[in-house]
């Protein structure tokens, strides 16, 4: 990864234009999406399953593409890729889904999502009305992007129509994602995850029943819609434990990447 060097990808820039090793040039077979905490990783119980579902992933046929969908911002995803050495991506979903960006090796950002997101999002009128919530406290700096307002949150005093009545008519121009319990995104109303990967599979031609979604908690959930084959780990947050195992997610047993492995198994993936 090229830290330093991050351009933008606009609509009118053609697939051809992009740099030759960019995967997404050839034709799609299939497309492996997954969280990255708790998820893909998860340190406290030694990574379960990691080495070796990165060994496999390092080894992927041409045609496969490998993307991390991750409430981490941009650099912080960086950091992870790093830190586990996990292989390079070829997409990232970052910050909750308000961000794309392609690994052609450098990090370049796909302009038409922002311009998308853009539509109606009124960030200083939204950080203005919710001062007034003692139960919400805004996260660090770093946390906040252009297309994203991160608290941490009181679970026990959590109040929806507090929240909606603070908001006032930008309520209906939000899209509101709780998650573990203690974090609270407020994404303009067309971001999330799953309308991150729903724009990234029209834009590149890719069908939704070739992706393979795999998540941990409530910021997750909408990588599981229409056709997309959802994996949902064994040690997943209590958002999800209202999801049952269907046709279009797989609930494992195992944790983290060995639960992202028995979801693969079980729709009959080979890398």
């Amino acid at each position: 990864l090229v830290h330093e060097h991050i351009e933008v990808i606009d609509d009118s820039v053609s697939v051809g234009q992009v740099n030759r090793e960019f995967q997404l040039l050839e034709p799609v077979k299939k497309l492996l999406i997954t969280d990255i905490d708790g998820t893909l990783i998860l340190p406290k119980e030694g990574n379960p399953g990691l080495e070796e579902l990165v060994s496999q992933l390092r080894e992927r046929e041409r045609g496969t593409v490998f993307a991390l969908a991750s409430g981490r911002n941009l650099e912080l995803v960086g950091e992870a890729i790093e830190k586990y050495q996990l292989p390079n991506p070829d997409i990232i979903v970052s910050s909750v889904g308000s961000e794309i960006h392609y690994v052609c090796p450098e990090w370049i950002q796909d302009k038409g999502w922002a311009n998308f997101l853009n539509w109606r999002w009124k960030k200083d009128e939204i950080t203005r009305n919710l001062q007034r919530i003692p139960w919400l406290t805004m996260q660090e700096s770093a946390a906040q992007r252009e297309f994203k307002v991160s608290y941490n949150y009181d679970e026990a005093r959590f109040d929806m129509e507090q929240l909606k009545e603070e908001l006032g008519k930008s309520w209906h121009q939000v899209n509101i994602i709780t998650s573990h319990g203690e974090y609270l995104d407020i994404l303009p109303k067309r971001a999330s995850k799953g309308q991150a990967l729903k724009f990234i599979c029209q834009k590149w031609s890719i069908p939704m029943d070739c992706v393979y979604a795999a998540g941990d908690s409530g910021n997750d959930l909408e990588m599981f819609r229409g056709p997309v084959k959802g994996i949902v780990v064994g040690n997943r947050s209590p958002e999800l434990d209202s999801i049952k195992s269907d046709k279009g997610v797989f609930l494992a047993k195992k944790p983290a990447a060995q639960g992202i492995a028995e979801g693969l198994v079980h729709y009959g993936f080979e890398f």
